[in-house]
């Protein structure tokens, strides 16, 4: 695929592409809720979860009668096509900007803050869409705390609700739709906060007597799950800041990997792979492009396609902050 890839873009930089592929920006939490999983195509088939793996036959069917043949089972598969999409961001350099960045008290190089700044921006479109593609999910179970009931609304100083309460509901409720239970749990940085402050949440966790927060990592393994992540990053609109995730609690269940055979999987992050450079796979491009004589454009290309593959492998708890 790599081949056939580059042969379609062409004006692939390789040294743009290397200093690209070693930019990874730190805050985003959108492709560790959906794991980033490569393939070699653009167009991806997978098979849906089965529960057919969690049947108990009866004795009649697993007991092999003397000189007889055993009893079989039909394997089915339900297959799911998901394309992955395009994206691609430039950014033009005039003749002139290249000479005044070579002249500069600190020289610097264009093409390169240009290969950075498009792939900065492209994550950040990625990082977004996968928090609205959860916000926009219907998930296996859904609480949406009341108004006047979120975790830090207190009365006399003590919390109204009860987030241990809502996050142990929510981890049964998943664990009756798909059999396990969820492992993942991910917090907007408005409900961390609002459930770092529950007077319920500390009593539960650090007890009666004991001063300070509770910290993230002691909250999500409270509750057993194997990963935590606090979505507290955010984006500017043109005349603010604003938080990429909301004040929402995600339970998941997905393997480590973000897909499994014979296990459920909430979602996935599918993006093509343009082959390796070294042991890092190259998950997006550089191409440099000479639009005449005097401008130069600087393109970032990546294959992507954020997915959430089994809604009911997952709760959500909404409204959670006032």
């Amino acid at each position: 695929m790599a081949d056939r890839i580059s042969q379609l873009y062409g004006n692939i930089s390789e040294p743009l592409t290397g200093k690209a592929l070693g930019y990874v920006p730190t805050g985003y939490i959108g492709t560790r809720v959906l794991p980033l999983v490569t393939f070699n195509s653009l167009r991806v088939v997978l098979p849906a979860y089965n529960k057919e793996m969690f049947e108990v036959p009866n004795d009649q069917v697993i007991r092999r009668p003397l000189y007889g043949l055993p009893h079989t089972v039909s394997v089915t598969r339900t297959l799911n096509e998901y394309t992955l999409d395009e994206v691609t961001l430039g950014a033009k350099i005039d003749v002139r900007e290249s000479r005044a960045a070579s002249l500069s008290a600190v020289p610097w190089d264009p093409f390169e803050r240009a290969a950075m700044l498009a792939k900065r921006l492209v994550m950040n479109a990625r990082e977004k869409s996968i928090a609205d593609l959860l916000a926009g999910t219907t998930f296996g179970y859904t609480l949406n705390i009341v108004a006047g009931s979120e975790w830090d609304v207190k009365v006399s100083g003590n919390s109204v609700s009860d987030p241990v309460e809502h996050i142990l509901k929510s981890i049964e409720e998943v664990r009756k739709l798909i059999g396990v239970r969820p492992n993942v749990l991910v917090l907007g940085a408005d409900a961390w906060r609002a459930a770092q402050s529950n007077t319920n949440v500390h009593k539960t966790i650090l007890g009666v007597e004991a001063p300070g927060y509770p910290t993230f990592e002691q909250f999500y393994r409270f509750f057993g799950f194997e990963e935590g992540y606090l979505g507290d990053g955010m984006y500017w609109d043109g005349s603010a800041f604003k938080p990429f995730w909301t004040d929402s609690a995600y339970l998941l269940y997905r393997p480590a990997s973000g897909l499994g055979n014979e296990e459920p999987s909430f979602g996935f992050t599918a993006i093509a792979s343009w082959g390796k450079s070294g042991d890092q796979e190259v998950l997006g491009v550089v191409t440099r492009w000479e639009v005449n004589p005097y401008v130069t454009e600087i393109d970032y290309t990546e294959f992507v396609k954020p997915w959430v593959a089994m809604p009911q492998a997952g709760a959500v708890i909404t409204n959670c902050a006032a």
